[in-house]
């Protein structure tokens, strides 16, 4: 049996598929390499950081805390979603390996849209964090607001993922809320940057 309908082009074009296979595998094992030392050196810096100290770290008392704890969770899910990839890559074509690449493509598509998902939440609050303490600073409705629609599309698409084999419909309406919901979270999360960076600097150029 075969696990996709990708699989057809190892039948069609067997040894072209192979190598392309391969080249994207390797490439996405060098990246996966990269990232992780880059990992090492994100948990290097900060443990080595006058600023460092165990107990603001561990319960997250500062904005900047939680920005240190979300950029190491984007980038280790960077990590998982890349070597799933690679994995996916060089077992496609190859059914001795067909149950490896099913469970590492299903990793690699979870992982790549949690990754997309801590990537607004750490946008979000990187917002709040730039204009704290100054004239710009971002409201609790507006922190409110946006936390609401940001955990309304982590369930919408929670929803859509189980029932997409149960009930295909009812997956595929909270697949579109999910899909809207996000592109609404996209838009206010950039419109605020927007309207606040030309707020400042309106009234920079003023003074």
């Amino acid at each position: 049996e075969q696990p996709d309908e990708y699989w057809e082009y190892c039948v069609t074009d067997p040894k072209v598929f192979q190598i392309y296979n391969m080249i994207l595998g390797i490439m996405l094992i060098i990246a996966a390499i990269l990232v992780f030392v880059i990992i090492a050196l994100f948990i290097k810096a900060r443990v080595t950081s006058t600023d460092f100290t165990a107990g603001s770290c561990i319960l997250c008392r500062s904005i900047q805390c939680n920005l240190y704890w979300l950029g190491l969770v984007l980038f280790v899910s960077d990590f998982i979603c890349l070597s799933s990839g690679a994995i996916v890559r060089l077992t496609r074509c190859n059914y001795r390996y067909a149950t490896l690449y099913r469970v590492s493509y299903s990793v690699f598509t979870e992982s790549y849209v949690f990754n997309y998902f801590v990537l607004i939440a750490l946008l979000f609050a990187r917002l709040v964090a730039i204009f704290e303490d100054t004239a710009m600073y971002v409201s609790r409705r507006f922190i409110f607001i946006f936390s609401c629609l940001y955990v309304s599309t982590i369930v919408c698409g929670i929803f859509a993922a189980s029932l997409y084999s149960v009930a295909p419909s009812s997956a595929s309406i909270f697949s579109i809320v999910s899909a809207v919901t996000t592109l609404v979270l996209i838009v206010v999360l950039a419109y605020a940057f927007v309207y606040k960076l030309v707020v400042v600097h309106q009234k920079h150029t003023s003074d």
